[in-house]
């Protein structure tokens, strides 16, 4: 994978107009995204090993729309071509990807944690 430029992986300009400029409410929303994600990752890796191809089309649908709310547009990306590997039921592409979801979101969690340390 392609090292993404640090806007692609988050739009802080574009998170910031989502919360119309209030950088308290984005810090509060990066520290939910920060904390439940990997939940979502990890159910998303277990219905991955389990072969549930629609598990697997629901968590990756689930990971887009909160990437996608949080200007991660790579991780949005990655979702979203789970999302139709999972239709192809193709469980080798599948593992592939995770892992590159997974590189995705350590590249968010980084940029959220600064975002979040230095106040907005």
């Amino acid at each position: 994978m392609i090292a993404p430029d640090e806007k692609h992986v988050w739009d802080k300009s574009s998170a910031l107009a989502r919360v119309r400029g209030r950088s308290d409410r984005l810090i509060k929303l990066a520290q939910k995204f920060i904390d439940e994600l990997p939940v979502d990752i990890a159910q998303l890796e277990g219905a991955i090993k389990e072969q549930n191809y629609i598990d697997v089309r629901n968590c990756a649908h689930t990971i887009k729309g909160v990437a996608a709310n949080m200007s991660a547009e790579v991780l949005r990306s990655i979702a979203m071509s789970i999302e139709a590997v999972a239709i192809e039921e193709h469980s080798a592409a599948l593992e592939e990807a995770l892992a590159q979801l997974k590189l995705a979101f350590r590249d968010v969690d980084i940029e959220l944690h600064k975002y979040i340390a230095t106040g907005g």
